[in-house]
């Protein structure tokens, strides 16, 4: 069949020939990929078969170790449950044993109990039942006071304030009787007093009146001199307190002249670190707003301000400069209001003050004529005049 199907290609059907080949080739390529396929498949399946074989092999391994460990745990339980078993069958063999004496005794034990039970429930209902009576006794004051503090208490504020206000008025009344009474009781007392007086003095006169009808006409003329020299006396005391007085408020006043003088000589001695011209000569021509012809003492310069406390240039303000208070005349001042209730003192030591006080004015006199010059020139920084305004400063 090859042969005879060879020579008929040969003859003249060899394209036929070529196709059925090719037809072949393709079909068994087509049942070779199904093979291919199913082999595959099966590949692919005993695969998943061994994985999940792999799988079980090692769950049984598993298991076979929790089943190890489950015997291993089973038999510790055991001989745990067994020593256990055995301790309590020791603890029973240790007990006594009760019998029908003990039973009796447990139920009378408990049938008294329940008696006792039974008989603090009766006490506890009883003292409820009090409780009930106390509680409805006590809602009934509830009531009541709440009654009264709507109704009966305003009545009662109003008597409280009516009796408070009658105290008061006798407190008021019983405390103007007091000092009444006790104005009447001094007053009697200082009549009684003066009216004792007046008597003694009375008695002593009658008394040295009589004296002196018995004694000679010289010891009557002594004692008239003695009464002349105590008003004397007395009248020469007064003076000297009133000299006193006076002389401590010459002192003071000395003293706050002597602080006021230092403080001049203190402030008149600096020496302005700039100069100005005071001077002028004969050809020239004076301002009229120059101020050589007022007294320097009497002249400050300062800057005038304006209505927003902004200093304004080139505007002078004359005015007197107050001297403030320095620390020499405060303390001399503290000296002498410090010395002020010492000055009762003795006679002589008085006049030694005295002399002193003299001798330290003489010498405060000669400082003051001294300065003299000074104190009419005034301070030498607020002499800050010249012919143009302009100062001159030395660089």
């Amino acid at each position: 069949m090859a042969k005879k199907g060879g020579k008929k290609k040969g003859k003249g059907g060899g394209g036929k020939g070529k196709k059925k080949g090719e037809k072949r080739e393709d079909e068994m390529t087509l049942k070779e990929a199904i093979l291919a396929f199913q082999i595959q498949v099966k590949e692919k399946a005993s695969e998943d078969l061994q994985f999940e074989i792999k799988g079980l092999k090692d769950k049984n391994r598993r298991f076979r170790d929790r089943n190890a460990r489950l015997y291993e745990d089973q038999q510790i339980h055991i001989k745990t449950l067994l020593r256990q078993a055995k301790e309590q069958e020791h603890e029973l063999e240790e007990k006594e044993v009760y019998n029908s004496e003990h039973v009796e005794q447990a139920l009378r034990e408990k049938w008294a109990a329940a008696r006792n039970e039974d008989k603090e429930l009766d006490d506890l209902y009883k003292r409820i039942e009090q409780v009930e009576q106390e509680y409805a006794k006590m809602s009934s004051d509830v009531e009541y006071w709440t009654e009264y503090k709507d109704v009966g208490s305003e009545e009662h504020a109003k008597q409280i304030h009516l009796l408070n206000s009658e105290l008061e008025d006798m407190l008021r009344n019983f405390n103007d009787m007091c000092g009444h009474l006790t104005r009447q009781l001094e007053a009697a007392k200082y009549e009684v007093t003066l009216y004792k007086e007046e008597c003694m003095a009375e008695q002593q006169h009658l008394a040295s009146e009589k004296a002196m009808e018995h004694l000679d006409p010289a010891s009557v003329q002594e004692v008239h001199e003695n009464e002349w020299l105590k008003k004397e006396a007395h009248i020469h005391r007064e003076e000297e307190k009133n000299l006193l007085r006076l002389l401590d408020e010459l002192e003071s006043e000395n003293l706050s002249i002597i602080s006021e003088l230092l403080y001049c000589k203190q402030e008149d001695l600096k020496i302005s670190r700039n100069f100005y011209m005071t001077q002028f000569e004969e050809d020239e021509i004076l301002n009229q707003d120059t101020m050589h012809d007022m007294d320097l003492k009497q002249m400050s310069v300062y800057q005038t301000k304006d209505d927003d406390n902004n200093s304004v240039k080139g505007k002078k303000i004359l005015a007197i400069e107050p001297r403030p208070m320095s620390a020499m005349q405060r303390a001399v001042e503290q000296k002498v209001f410090s010395i002020l209730p010492e000055q009762e003192e003795e006679e002589e030591e008085w006049e030694n003050e005295i002399i002193a006080r003299q001798d330290q004015d003489i010498n405060i006199y000669e400082e003051k004529v001294i300065l003299q010059d000074f104190l009419h020139l005034g301070p030498l920084e607020i002499k800050l005049l010249c012919v143009t305004g302009e100062s001159k400063p030395i660089h």
